[in-house]
């Protein structure tokens, strides 16, 4: 069984224009078309048997709309693959009973993204999110490092991250890009052995540029052999596998991990028995 804990879609109507500004400012390419069918395609050619969705709320007023999306399909969905997160947005003004209707609901987590909101993750407000959450055993993915589409700031640097374990110690908040994208070495001396969970997505290969744009801040992700030593480092037992689809090929995803020198052990755990325990 392979799960993939990182992917994103939009409604049809406004997928076309949301892949088109966020393409703009990470000058990456898509691998889909951003829509819930052409994820469902990249699903069936790579093997994956579940997706979880992970919308993301940049204005306040998003968020009730974004969670009721998730709430409408959260049972129709889960037969057909996807396994849909809620979203939050700092401004947002009631974020308790917010996260207790996506509780109520059966939805397993939220996504967040600082970068959007150009908030360091230890912003109280954000902060605020990631108390309330864990109080409801909601998990939290949150970006974790640079992005590609914001490079005059990290949002998310290890000393927030360090200050979050210490204040709040949630036990199940997932740090994307294997720890903090383009931050890895930082990741490895500070966060590794921690609580934290790290998933995968877009930490493997090269990055798919767009050519009439200037390059990304990095063209390549992570070498093989440090990924895998982060990972054990770290623990195999923390590690989700995750594509940020439609950023990454998922297909090449799953046979980037097949490819690298891990036991079948690790490998079963990385592609779904961490991801079925945190789900639970």
């Amino acid at each position: 069984m392979i799960i993939d804990f990182h992917t994103h879609t939009f409604p049809d109507n406004i997928a076309e224009k949301a892949l088109k500004k966020l393409s703009d400012s990470s000058r990456a390419v898509p691998y889909t078309k951003g829509t819930a069918s052409s994820r469902f395609e990249s699903m069936k050619k790579a093997g994956i048997d579940l997706s979880v969705n992970l919308p993301v709320a940049t204005k306040a007023h998003q968020v009730a709309e974004i969670n009721n999306i998730a709430i409408d399909s959260v049972r129709e969905e889960i037969k057909e693959g996807i396994i849909e997160f809620g979203s939050m947005h700092p401004e947002f003004e009631n974020i308790k009973d917010e996260l207790k209707r996506i509780s109520n609901a059966g939805l397993k987590g939220i996504k967040i993204h600082p970068a959007f909101y150009q908030l360091d993750i230890c912003d109280k407000r954000i902060m605020n999110i990631i108390y309330e959450a864990c109080s409801l055993d909601l998990i939290v993915l949150t970006h974790a490092g640079w992005d590609i589409g914001f490079e005059e700031a990290n949002y998310i640097p290890i000393d927030s991250l360090l200050r979050i374990d210490k204040e709040i110690h949630p036990k199940k908040m997932v740090l994307a890009h294997m720890g903090g994208w383009n931050d890895w070495d930082n990741v490895e001396k500070y966060l590794a052995g921690s609580d934290y969970y790290f998933d995968t997505s877009f930490s493997l290969g090269k990055i798919n540029k767009r050519s009439d744009l200037k390059d990304p801040m990095r063209t390549y992700k992570m070498e093989y052999k440090d990924f895998i030593r982060l990972s054990r480092e770290h623990g195999s037992e923390k590690i989700l596998f995750g594509t940020d689809s439609p950023w990454s090929s998922q297909k090449e995803y799953v046979d980037k991990i097949n490819s690298l020198d891990f036991t079948d052990k690790e490998r079963e755990m990385i592609f779904s028995e961490n991801a079925k325990e945190l789900l639970k």
